[in-house]
């Protein structure tokens, strides 16, 4: 399963920029399709339909490591401030929250890069979905709206 495989990558700081490397095809994708300009894609919908599959496939798979990301950074986050808290409650020392914050948040630098990447891919994959949506269904409405008159 190929959740499992991306887990893996977020296990280790060191792995972290190989679960960008997974994604390389994904985001050249959204780059793709996010550069290309909406008048040349218009008036084809055929065009439209390639790119909406492309998007989705692209879409889906920075979904999955998003919501992987998402969590591993999240949890090291709390597990670090955790710790700090422990860690100070056994020394007997005074517990100083906005310090635990802030060096959790150093903590965790490297992952929230990488979760910030994929949500911005992904983000821009669901925009243009719908704007593509949008423009195919405007093609549509026209078409039944005026037919072809070859036959």
């Amino acid at each position: 399963m190929r959740v499992k495989e991306i887990e893996k990558l977020f296990l280790d700081e060191a792995t972290l920029d190989l679960a960008l490397e997974d994604l390389t095809k994904d985001m050249k994708i959204v780059d793709k399709w996010v550069d290309t300009s909406l008048s040349e894609l218009d008036d084809n919908p055929e065009q439209i339909k390639k790119a909406l599959d492309q998007l989705s496939i692209a879409y889906g798979n920075l979904r999955i490591v998003l919501g992987v990301a998402e969590t591993e950074y999240r949890n090291r986050e709390v597990r670090y401030y955790q710790e700090k808290k422990m860690e100070a409650e056994n020394n007997g020392t005074k517990f100083v929250s906005g310090q635990a914050e802030k060096e959790a948040s150093a903590y965790v630098a490297e992952y929230r890069r990488i979760r910030n990447l994929v949500q911005a891919y992904k983000e821009s994959a669901d925009k243009r979905i719908i704007t593509l949506q949008s423009i195919l269904k405007d093609i549509q409405r026209e078409y039944r709206q005026h037919p072809s008159t070859e036959a």
